[in-house]
């Protein structure tokens, strides 16, 4: 059995998937930046061009930015392109190991936080 942090401190055998989850009250909008479809039990992720910035830290915990590009043609990202949803979105983004063994054994929740604003700079 090889375990998450095997893979996760091995220079070569590392291959990260990470997990983005928007939810709007009761929707929720799953994406990962894998090329594949990932399910971890009922939640099924869909692959998206997504990428994240490294954490930026303020002075407290509740102080946090982390900014996360998408395309605009997103399903998540529309809702912002006239009229935001009247609800605060949140979003927690995990990080697994592909390779762990058994499958998406282990998750680290990288971030946790609400959607502050949405840009849309290219269009």
């Amino acid at each position: 059995m090889t375990t998450f942090d095997i893979y996760e401190t091995s220079v070569e055998s590392s291959r990260p998937i990470e997990l983005y989850e928007f939810a709007i009250g009761s929707t929720f909008y799953r994406f990962t930046s894998s090329e594949d479809i990932i399910t971890v039990g009922s939640s099924i992720y869909l692959p998206e061009s997504i990428s994240r910035n490294a954490l930026i830290q303020g002075n407290d915990q509740s102080n946090r930015n982390m900014i996360v590009n998408m395309p605009s043609s997103n399903d998540f990202a529309e809702l912002y392109r006239s009229i935001p949803p009247g609800e605060k979105a949140s979003l927690s983004i995990f990080r697994y190991q592909r390779d762990e063994v058994p499958a998406f054994d282990t998750q680290v929740l990288l971030f946790k936080g609400f959607v502050q604003s949405v840009r849309f700079p290219n269009d």
